[in-house]
Parts: structure tokens; C-alpha cells; sequence
């Protein structure tokens, strides 16, 4: 198990992941994975396997991820096998990059058809401090996205070994501690539980709902 995650972090950490610090501006800092995993896995444009978004290679199985959502249901990714899935790391205090991630998610499921309509979102909590029940419902209403994220949360010492594994960076802000710093990707898992595509805050949805289709496909 502790080899299969490791390679499956190996996956994730070679893309280069955007650190975004929410409310920030264009000058925001990027941070490159550690160069060590290179020789295992890659991220890259998809073209050759018909994906618009980077795609991972070679695909691999997702990490593990398994927590409660805010009415302390168990959500495990493992359990989703079948459909696609879009993995994500928000927090709901944040002002501009994670509301824009789920107007996006939205709009992906809105435009994804069949496929959009199986899709499965997990959105994971980066505050466990902030993120309250009360909070998050707010939250998920306000971008009308509560009929379909799984919205996880949990204590930090829930929640880190879930970072550690899809190797989401998180940090406070000593002169802003209201506002939480954390690689903002969106993952697609495809049908057979393999972490395959990644896209980039900014990501154009219509070519996340193209994607769909491929992601549903065991």
C-alpha cells in the first residue's frame, strides 16, 4: 500500500502545481514539484491520448481519499469507480480563486451531457478551522454547486495525510492569516480510478466537459 501511494504521489507531484494565494494578484508565486519524481511520471499536454487538459503518464490509480462531508457522511473515492471524477482542494472563505473553481465545476456538469450527469465532484477542505458545516452549506448555495460536490472536511490531522498523498501544498500567511495559500488543480479521475488529467485554475470548462467523456470510459 505505502508503495502504491508512493507512486501515485510521484504522478501527481511532477505538475507543476499553481500555489494560489487567494486574493492575491498576477504576480502570485508558482510551485514546481520536486524534481526527483520526474523519472516516474510526467504531466504533458493530452493530444496524443485526446484529452484537452494536461494529462498524467503514465496513468496510474488515484490516491487513496476517504472522508466526511459536512453532514458527516463518509465519501471514499474508491467507491466511485465507474464514473468520472473531478478532485479539488477550496476552502470557503476564499475570495476569488476556489468560487471561481466551482462556478467552473458547474459549468462543467451543465455542458458535460451523459457524462456530466455521472460526474462525481470532491472537493477537499484546505481550513480545517474555517470550514464549518454552517460555512460550507453557505457556501456550496451561494455558487449552486450543493447538489453534486462532496464537500470533505475534517480535522488537520485528518485532512494532511489527504494533502500529502495528492501532494496539495497549504499554508497560512503570517501577514494574512484569514487568507489560506494552496495548490489549486483540479483532478480527473477516469472510470477506472486512475488519476489521468489536471487542469489549472483559469481552465476553460468546455474542454473539462470534452474530457468527460474519455474520464468515463473504463
Amino acid at each position: 500500500m505505502r508503495r502504491r501511494r508512493a507512486a501515485a504521489a510521484a504522478a501527481i507531484a511532477c505538475i507543476t502545481a499553481v500555489v494560489a494565494g487567494c486574493g492575491a494578484g498576477e504576480g502570485d508565486a508558482t510551485a514546481t514539484a520536486p524534481a526527483a519524481a520526474a523519472g516516474s511520471a510526467h504531466a504533458g499536454h493530452g493530444a496524443a491520448t485526446g484529452f484537452e487538459g494536461g494529462t498524467i503518464s503514465p496513468v496510474r490509480q488515484a490516491p487513496p481519499l476517504r472522508l466526511d462531508d459536512i453532514d458527516g457522511r463518509p465519501v471514499d473515492i474508491a467507491g466511485m469507480r465507474g464514473d468520472p471524477v473531478l478532485v479539488t482542494f477550496v476552502y470557503a472563505h476564499c475570495p476569488d480563486v476556489c468560487p471561481l473553481i466551482m462556478s467552473s465545476l458547474r459549468q462543467v456538469r451543465e455542458e458535460g451531457g451523459e457524462a456530466g450527469r455521472r460526474m462525481r465532484v470532491i472537493a477537499v477542505s484546505v481550513d480545517p478551522e474555517g470550514d464549518s458545516p454552517s460555512v460550507v452549506r453557505r457556501f456550496l448555495r451561494a455558487h449552486r454547486v450543493g447538489g453534486f460536490v462532496d464537500y470533505v472536511v475534517g480535522s488537520r490531522a485528518e485532512l494532511e495525510p489527504v494533502w500529502d498523498d495528492w501532494q496539495v501544498a497549504q499554508a497560512v500567511p503570517r501577514d494574512d492569516p484569514a487568507l489560506i495559500e494552496h495548490t489549486s488543480l483540479i483532478y480527473g479521475v477516469n472510470a477506472a480510478g486512475e488519476l489521468a488529467t489536471a487542469y489549472p485554475v483559469g481552465f476553460a470548462p468546455e474542454a473539462v466537459s470534452r474530457d468527460l467523456a474519455l474520464l468515463a470510459t473504463p
